[in-house]
This record gives structure tokens, sequence and C-alpha cells, in this order.
């Protein structure tokens, strides 16, 4: 590619289509041009077109801010203010996570954004081991994580199915370790509901000592 051809491109939109055909060109292009870095991300920045053409998944997303560095808060901004394309870039569970490394400066945004957005946090925490590691990944926020299971019953049953998932919650949130016991101790249905058999309840006796003698009393 020739710089003449880039600059060219710029004015012609189905010859930046035509130069510029995946993400690979469009960082190339800014190794090989720096001084036309900011015109390039611009352009795919001002044209959601061009974004969803040239950052294809969460990788893209990555390599595309790793390249245009100056530029990561604005394409983070586009994630953050657009939810079509939040959830095309943050698919699943892993993508969140990594997207707290990668993007540490932005985890904050990134985890309030799924904290608000009921939906969003079901479809990104969809169990016990997500809401755990959700919350080591973002460990800053993690109590904020954590408060967002307390205030809804449906989410505390849907992430806390059983007396491992307990178990695994206290260890992961353990400054909210009596909370989260206390639920179990205090809750007639969630007791019925996660000690279902001796075994359960000889878990429970095993993982919280302390409580043992609470939890042997509440038995019907």
């Amino acid at each position: 590619m020739r710089e003449e051809q880039l600059l060219n491109s710029f004015k012609n939109p189905d010859e930046f289509k035509r130069l510029i055909t995946n993400n690979d060109d469009l960082c190339n292009a800014a190794d090989a041009f720096p001084e036309h870095a900011e015109t390039l991300i611009n352009i795919v920045l001002n044209k959601a077109e061009e974004f969803k053409r040239l950052i294809t998944n969460s990788f893209y997303l990555r390599v595309t801010i790793g390249t245009f560095r100056e530029h990561a808060g604005k394409i983070i901004n586009i994630l953050l203010n657009n939810s079509e394309e939040f959830a095309r870039l943050i698919a699943n569970n892993a993508e969140l996570c990594n997207a707290a490394r990668v993007f540490s400066e932005y985890s904050e945004a990134l985890i309030n954004s799924v904290l608000k957005n009921p939906e969003r946090f079901k479809r990104l925490i969809t169990n016990n081991y997500e809401l755990c590691k959700t919350a080591y990944s973002f460990r800053e926020h993690a109590g904020k994580i954590i408060n967002t299971v307390f205030n809804n019953s449906d989410e505390f049953k849907r992430l806390i199915t059983n007396i491992d998932d307990l178990y695994n919650a206290v260890n992961r949130f353990p400054e909210h370790a009596e909370t989260l016991i206390n639920v179990l101790l205090n809750n007639d249905d969630e007791f019925k509901r996660l000690i279902t058999n001796i075994d359960d309840l000889y878990n429970a006796v095993t993982r919280f000592p302390k409580h043992a003698e609470t939890l042997i009393n509440n038995v019907p």
C-alpha cells in the first residue's frame, strides 16, 4: 500500500473498503503510516458500518485498541453507549473478564454497564462459576457484584443453586461471608432450597462449623 493510495481512500468510501478489507489491513496501515493513524481510526469510529466491518469480534477489539491506544476511550465508549455493539463484542463471560484484564483502566465503566442492565447481567453471568470469576476479574468492584445478587432474590436463586455454590461465594466474597450465610440461616425457604438432604446438611456443617449448631437446629 502506498501513501498516495491511502490518502485517496480517505476521500472515497468505496476505495477505503477496497484498500482496508479487514482489521489486519487497518492496523497495518496505522503502523506503516502513523501520521495518518488518527484519520484511519476516526473513519472507523464515525461510521457504524465501518466499525462493524473492521472490528468483528472481541479479539479484533483488543487488537484495535492496542494499535490505537490513544483512542481507547473513544472505542470503549462506543460499546458503553450502544447496547447492540456491547452485545456483539462482549458476547460472553470470558470476553467480559478478558476486557477487564486488557482494558483495566475502563473496568469500572464496564462492570457498571453490566450491573445496571439486568438483561446484560443475566447474559454475561450465567452461573455461580461465572459469578465468582467475574468478582475475581473485577476485584475492586466485587462488593457491587455480590450486592446485585443480594438485592434480587431471583438472582440469588439463579446464581446460588446449592450448598456448594454458597460455599464458593463465601470464599470469593469473604467480606460478605456472614451476609451470605445469614440468608441460609434466617430464611426458611432458602434453607429448604439449599439443604435438601442429609448430605447437604453435612456439607454445610463441615464448611461452616461456626454455624453448625444453628444449622442443625434449623432442620424441620
